[in-house]
């Protein structure tokens, strides 16, 4: 006898929409998210502090919890956030799993964003007029081709304090 596959899909997560889900400890829900390519893709998701899940995604397949691209932050927490910095056009999957809870069940929200271009943080080492500096630069919607300058009194820039790192 022939057998006839069966397709199954995840549920869509729309943009800038949170849903609000609950699961049980030991199972999971399935979310897709379709974006355009060179975006950066947020996913926040939020429950009881005294509760324990994990996130996980892929681009283009189901993920599970040892077979994922991106993992949310920190790590099998109540909140997590979870960035793609440079999307791929097409479908992202996510997988929100209930790790711990304190009475079975874990109620939550999940919301995806495209985060517009930003820098977030600058941080420095120890500087002087005697040799190179480090800036670590952090944000989003950054690529390989990123460059930044600093710039002098009077938007001028020095060829001394000229620094263009590609990232």
């Amino acid at each position: 006898a022939a057998t006839t596959p069966t397709f199954i899909d995840a549920p869509a997560l729309a943009l800038n929409t949170p849903a609000n889900d609950t699961v049980t400890v030991g199972g999971a829900n399935y979310y897709k998210v379709s974006v355009t390519a060179g975006e950066t893709l947020k996913l926040t998701l939020t429950g009881p502090a005294a509760d324990s899940l994990d996130l996980v995604g892929t681009f283009a397949s189901v993920p599970n919890r040892s077979d994922f691209d991106f993992r949310g932050v920190p790590l099998l927490a109540a909140s997590q956030t979870l960035t793609i910095p440079d999307t791929q056009a097409g479908d992202y999957y996510f997988l929100v799993y209930g790790d711990a809870a304190s009475n079975g069940s874990i109620a939550y929200t999940l919301t995806a964003t495209i985060v517009p271009f930003a820098i977030t943080g600058v941080e420095r080492s120890a500087f002087s007029n005697a040799g190179p500096a480090t800036l670590k630069i952090t944000g989003s919607q950054f690529s390989r081709d990123t460059t930044f300058e600093l710039l002098g009194p009077g938007d001028t820039v020095e060829s001394m304090i000229v620094m263009r790192k590609k990232i």
